[in-house]
């Protein structure tokens, strides 16, 4: 049998028997035109396949955890691998570049992520952050909600993730707007994430996570079950409705986190200040009165002298550090803002805004606070039977608060005065008082120095009951002065007590006022500790004529001042009958 010819390709090869070439190569070992568009066909289609992949929503890439390594370590590298791999700064003079965690927010994160429960959940729950304003508060509580919607959510199924301020210009403005622009500047969370404007969202289009900013005077939906709620300037809350509403709602999630993030308001008497402020003060010094909480407040102590810059970076923690770390709140803002509060007299303002205090002392304030709280006594009444007793009365039968000023006469040789305060308060509801004056009425109705019966108007028969009972103790209370103004609805009263009228004028309230004033100063009134009445010594504002004399504004007052006005009346009341001064 005749064999076959071999060929030798131009490559170098022997074709196979009955072949000429192999592989498609002609004689000098090149391919042929068509085997050349073939195989680059098959590239480009490659490289468009992998373009069209990267440009489809997927889920970001996270390094894996080191071996031996712990799981909250590895979970808090997680989260400082996604903020400098996938976000970038898009205010000041950082923009654009990576972001990376100053010192005191790590240790934020640190303690939030990396403590964890023997079962691998996190052990907060709660995040009280209170830290003066522009020192990246809003900021960190940004890149934590990416971090939930863009990463955790994938732990959590239909996650749902809410902001709240105070109106809605200001939820749109802040923590959201602060998202949208990360969004929108992160190629990955671009992909990842879709931005709705109306309403305003941000959503997980792999998994339906949703992140929605809500208003503080809106009422909070029924049936949410949310993840992550993050309540931006809490002091504004008139009322604990919405954190309370808040907290509820997140029972069904495994490892759900409420952020509340705030700077010192201007009410020692808000909701803030007594529920919030003062107990993350108390899990501060003793955690174990709140595992699940976990406080950080940043604050120039009042026990600090306000004036020394040495104490600026209590309060600021982004400040320029001497040690190196680069901050972003220049130290010169502070010296200068220093520098024209104490020549306009201005350290109310300095105080609260730079210094993160509840610090309301500025040129109209009846008294500062501290002052007034050395007056605090624990009382005893015994043997103050038949001591003079005079009231004043500040009367309404609807919307502001009625109050009654008790002065008792110090015993001989004293100068001291005894000074209490009732309170009662008209309204339907009491939420919606609360939100109306911004104090914190169900606090002061536990403390037993607010009465509140749920009606419209106050009933002078209720004024009545307490006077008849303090007649008891004092039989020597006989004289009451009131406001002229509403004489008509005290007309009851006729019966069992002279009442001396003393109008809310100049003449009639500056002396009392004057002298309740250096009274305060020496120490020569004592209270027993009334949380309201000290809220309103600190809300109410004093105005003066040409002639020096002073009397309180309610129209400039912050919030009620209805206890300081009956205790003025009393004081008006105490000169008359000649007490002891």
């Amino acid at each position: 049998m005749r064999e076959k010819r071999k060929w030798l390709c131009g490559c170098g090869k022997y074709a196979p028997p009955g072949r000429k070439y192999i592989n498609g190569h002609n004689r000098r070992g090149k391919k042929q035109k068509s085997q050349v568009k073939k195989s680059l066909s098959k590239k480009r289609f490659a490289y468009l396949k992998k373009q069209e992949d990267e440009s489809k929503p997927h889920r970001l890439k996270f390094p894996s955890r080191k071996r031996g390594e712990l799981l909250g370590d590895f979970k808090v590298r997680k989260f400082l691998f996604f903020c400098s791999k996938y976000l970038r700064h898009v205010h000041g003079a950082f923009a654009g570049q990576p972001v990376i965690l100053m010192k005191w927010q790590l240790k934020i994160i640190k303690k939030v992520l990396g403590t964890l429960n023997d079962d691998g959940t996190r052990q907060y729950r709660r995040i009280i952050l209170h830290v003066a304003r522009k020192n990246g508060k809003s900021f960190l509580s940004s890149t934590m909600l990416l971090y939930f919607l863009a990463e955790l959510s994938f732990e959590d199924g239909a996650m749902e993730i809410i902001s709240v301020a105070l109106s809605k210009i200001q939820s749109q403005g802040t923590i959201f707007k602060t998202c949208r622009m990360l969004v929108e500047h992160s190629k990955e969370l671009s992909q990842l994430i879709r931005i709705r404007r109306v309403p305003a969202s941000l959503e997980n289009r792999l998994n339906g996570g949703i992140y929605e900013p809500l208003s503080s005077d809106g009422k909070l939906q029924l049936g949410r079950n949310i993840s992550l709620a993050v309540i931006d300037e809490c002091h504004g809350l008139p009322s604990s409705e919405l954190y309370d509403s808040l907290s509820t709602s997140q029972g069904l999630r495994k490892e759900p986190l409420l952020i509340s993030v705030s700077t010192a308001g201007d009410s020692r008497g808000s909701f803030y200040y007594n529920e919030i402020y003062l107990r993350a003060k108390d899990i501060e010094k003793n955690p174990d009165l709140d595992l699940s909480t976990a406080p950080f407040i940043f604050e120039v102590d009042e026990g600090l002298d306000w004036r020394d810059p040495q104490n600026f970076p209590l309060a600021n923690p982004a400040l320029d550090q001497p040690d190196g770390e680069q901050g972003f709140r220049p130290a010169k803002e502070l010296h200068h803002a220093l520098e024209e509060a104490l020549k306009t007299e201005s350290a109310s303002a300095f105080q609260q805004y730079y210094l993160n205090r509840f610090a309301a002392h500025g040129s109209h304030t009846f008294v500062p606070l501290d002052h007034w709280d050395r007056c605090a006594r624990e009382i005893d009444l015994t043997g103050t039977e038949q001591r003079r007793v005079v009231a004043g009365l500040d009367f309404s039968s609807t919307t502001d608060l009625t109050a009654l000023g008790v002065i008792i006469e110090p015993p001989a040789g004293s100068k001291v005065w005894t000074a209490f305060v009732f309170h009662w308060l008209a309204g339907l509801s009491l939420p919606e008082t609360e939100k109306r004056d911004r104090l914190h009425y169900q606090k002061f109705i536990e403390q037993g120095s607010l009465f509140f019966d749920g009606k419209e108007v106050i009933d002078i028969l209720s004024v009545l009951d307490v006077l008849g009972r303090l007649k008891k103790h004092f039989p020597l209370l006989t004289v009451i002065g009131y406001d002229p103004y509403l004489k008509s609805e005290i007309t009851k009263l006729d019966e069992f007590f002279t009442l001396i009228p003393i109008p809310q004028q100049f003449g009639f309230m500056s002396p009392a006022l004057k002298l309740l004033k250096a009274k305060i100063f020496n120490q020569e009134i004592h209270y027993k500790g009334d949380l309201l009445l000290r809220a309103m010594i600190e809300n109410s504002r004093i105005v003066e004529d040409h002639a020096g004399n002073i009397r309180t504004d309610k129209a400039k007052s912050r919030s009620r001042s209805d206890g300081l006005v009956a205790l003025t009346i009393a004081a008006a009341i105490a000169i008359q009958e000649n007490f002891r001064r």
